[in-house]
């Protein structure tokens, strides 16, 4: 796989428009069109069956200290499901305690559990009196988004469930949440979060965030903490979107803020909200659909709620959708472009290219030269280790490919420079990584230390990263090799290792001379050079 990396830049005002309006009717028509899947609703029911079901006032009580509240448990079902709760508990139910009493032959009230046999043949005959107690005691119990339970564990129908959205690097993320926390103080809503909540919000429950503002002009945005990095940001940006389309002091206005809207049209709000939060993620690289569709299909009943309000109301919303995503877009896009152009103007030390190339085994020559190092250095924190492992090798072998079809180096050059290529790769073998061999295919073993413990097998071939392979434990991993008939290249002998390079060299040699050759029958036969 060649790398390639995205290139951002500023776009016109037409061509934002042009693609907001696409996604606007694409989005629509996804709505009118959602259906769900009923093996998705019974996934649901089957995920759902494993927790208890709480009486009324249990309910009411979870509710009211966790707002949202979908799938609640005690600890040990949350660690019997393999995700242990990570939080200490914010909820507390009352939880029944029976016990039985009866009264014995000195006319003392004893617990049943106490009774000798012979009473207790008495308690059944009917012969002693005997009683149920009830009382209640506090008892702790958790949220699924108060545990480990990661985006995938989630069913795909569960309410506002945590999601993973894919993203081209962190690297990109940490940039729009900054350039989004920066369009928050421009429109004079601060963003925070459960801890620093100025109107004292400590708990959102299952809601990722909301915007809220008070009678005397204080707003902020309080997003919740349980979210990921990458769905932080399309949260973000429907919270603002609810800033700018439907706070009634906001000098600007919109259809919402300038009409007299019933309260029973909240569902159109969560609509543009949710609308601008897709367009606009969608315009960075977040498709956020699989998520959005659902959720405001939900909201307007599939937009019977939309086209119940006429036809003035529906044009006037869905222009403030496309004015809103436009603005966001262009405040993003001027943002974006002042970040990158100030990274590009950080000077970079010898040390950094020192480092650099010791972490990525290569080293300042014709084919790495500064300038490209440099450059590399500056795209590194946007792309991750094995991205820009992809773009190195696609770059030299650009290079060396450029060398003998221009002609611009002798054979032997390219040689040696092949040769150094070996030579790291047999230092990072001889170096204790756990690389194998499949044929002319090198698989590199990377243990990924997270909290997870998982593990990736990674397939690379002269042109870069090909495929990889994700495990859950080790025992999986060797399974996968064995299928592939690999073998380790430390448990070879030299003498292999040797063998394997020099029938790597002949290959090269061979596609030298074919290309000597092709450059010469071409010069004979048109008189032209290739």
């Amino acid at each position: 796989m060649v790398y390639k990396k995205k290139q951002y830049k500023k776009r016109s005002t037409k061509e934002i428009q042009e693609e907001v309006n696409n996604l606007v009717t694409k989005g629509l028509e996804a709505i009118k069109q959602y259906s769900v899947d009923p093996k998705d609703q019974l996934e649901l029911l089957q995920f759902m069956s494993r927790f208890h079901n709480y009486s009324i006032r249990n309910q009411s009580l979870i509710l009211a200290q966790f707002p949202g509240a979908y799938a609640v448990g005690g600890y040990v079902i949350f660690k019997n499901m393999g995700f242990p709760p990570i939080e200490k508990s914010k909820i507390r139910i009352l939880r029944p305690n029976f016990f039985k009493l009866f009264k014995d032959t000195r006319g003392e009230n004893r617990m049943v559990s106490s009774a000798t046999p012979e009473e207790k043949t008495l308690i059944a005959a009917g012969k002693l009196e005997s009683w149920e107690v009830k009382h209640f005691k506090p008892e702790s119990v958790f949220d699924i988004s108060q545990t480990a339970a990661r985006p995938e564990d989630y069913p795909k129908l569960f309410p506002n469930r945590r999601v993973e959205f894919s993203v081209e690097s962190d690297h990109v993320i940490n940039q729009l949440e900054s350039a989004l926390f920066a369009m928050g103080e421009k429109f004079g809503v601060p963003i925070n979060n459960e801890n620093t909540s100025i109107f004292g919000t400590r708990e959102l429950g299952s809601a990722k965030g909301h915007f809220a503002r008070d009678n005397i002009g204080n707003k902020e945005i309080v997003l919740n903490s349980r979210t990921t990095k990458s769905e932080r940001i399309a949260v973000l940006i429907h919270e603002l979107a609810h800033a700018t389309l439907h706070d009634p002091t906001n000098l600007d206005g919109s259809y919402w803020t300038t009409q007299n809207l019933k309260p029973k049209d909240l569902s159109l709000k969560e609509l543009q909200a949710e609308m601008v939060s897709y367009v606009v993620s969608y315009e960075y690289g977040i498709d956020t659909s699989e998520q959005a569709i659902p959720y405001i299909a939900s909201w307007t009943r599939h937009l019977a709620a939309l086209e119940e309000s006429g036809p003035d109301a529906q044009f006037h919303l869905l222009e403030d959708v496309q004015k809103v995503s436009h603005s966001f877009i262009q405040f993003l896009d001027t943002h974006l472009e002042q970040q990158r152009s100030a990274e590009k103007e950080k000077v970079i030390t010898e040390e950094q290219v020192q480092a650099f190339c010791q972490k990525y085994h290569i080293q300042e020559n014709d084919v790495f030269t500064r300038e490209k190092i440099v450059s590399f250095i500056r795209e590194e924190p946007e792309l991750t280790e094995n991205q820009l492992f992809a773009a190195l090798h696609s770059h030299q072998n650009d290079t060396l490919f450029e060398w003998v079809y221009e002609n611009q180096k002798p054979a032997e050059t390219i040689t040696y420079y092949l040769e150094e290529q070996q030579l790291n790769l047999r230092k990072k073998v001889y170096s204790g990584h756990a690389f194998y061999q499949v044929d002319e295919t090198i698989e590199l073993l990377l243990e990924k230390r997270n909290e997870y413990e998982q593990f990736e097998l990674i397939l690379l071939n002269e042109v870069g990263e090909c495929d990889t392979y994700s495990f859950p434990s080790e025992q999986d991993v060797f399974q996968k090799l064995k299928s592939l008939m690999a073998y380790p290249i430390n448990a070879l002998s030299e003498r292999k290792v040797d063998l394997w390079n020099a029938k790597k060299e002949r290959k090269h040699q061979q596609a030298l001379i074919h290309d000597q050759v092709m450059r010469e029958t071409y010069l004979e036969e048109t008189g032209r050079e290739m």
